[in-house]
């Protein structure tokens, strides 16, 4: 019996010491553990980064659709304020002054929609930059049928009025329609 006792002694011996370890009271921490913990922490770093990126790409977004329904909002009623003009027969176009940008508001442009951008039922939604549907110099008055739903060449009373802001360039930011009667 005595080399049993040995053997169960020695194992009760290793038996403890691996609990010891698993109990934690071990006076320090394994590689693996470090390296989880890294991992983690790492995770956790690069989703709060994204959502930080995500949160001011919004931002940046608000704040310049904001901007430009400002500008639409100011152009709209200084068309409103200005005479009616009416539209000339030959394009069914009447031209209104744009308002003059501060510099301080930054990169946009304010473009009116002509004629040529319009289908059948009202503004295009494939406008294009350069493809001659913008004026860069005025916002354009389009003689308005009511009756039909469409534009016309005929002088009507009533013109369709469609603002496009631009950030830059060539970004659109903002399409507003709107109408001008003559009184």
């Amino acid at each position: 019996m005595g080399i049993l006792s040995a053997i169960l002694a020695l194992h009760s011996i290793m038996m403890g010491k691996i609990a010891k370890t698993f109990r934690g009271n071990s006076k320090g921490q394994t590689l693996i553990e470090v390296l989880i913990a890294l991992a983690i922490l790492g995770i956790v770093v690069v989703a709060f980064m994204t959502a930080l990126t995500t949160a001011s790409r919004a931002i940046i977004v608000a704040d310049e659709h904001t901007t430009a329904e400002s500008l639409t909002r100011s152009q709209l009623e200084s068309v409103k304020k200005q005479d009616y003009i009416d539209a000339n027969p030959a394009d069914g176009e009447a031209r209104y002054d744009i308002i003059d940008i501060p510099g301080e508001i930054g990169n946009y442009v304010i473009k009116g929609l002509k004629k040529a951008g319009y289908d059948e039922t009202g503004p295009s939604l494939k406008i294009v930059v350069n493809d001659g549907t913008v004026d860069p110099d005025h916002i354009v008055g389009v003689a308005w049928d009511a009756t039909a739903g469409k534009t016309t060449l005929g002088e009507t009373g009533i013109q369709i009025v469609t603002v496009v802001i631009y950030h830059g360039e060539d970004k659109r930011v903002l399409t507003t329609t709107d109408y001008k009667v003559k009184r």
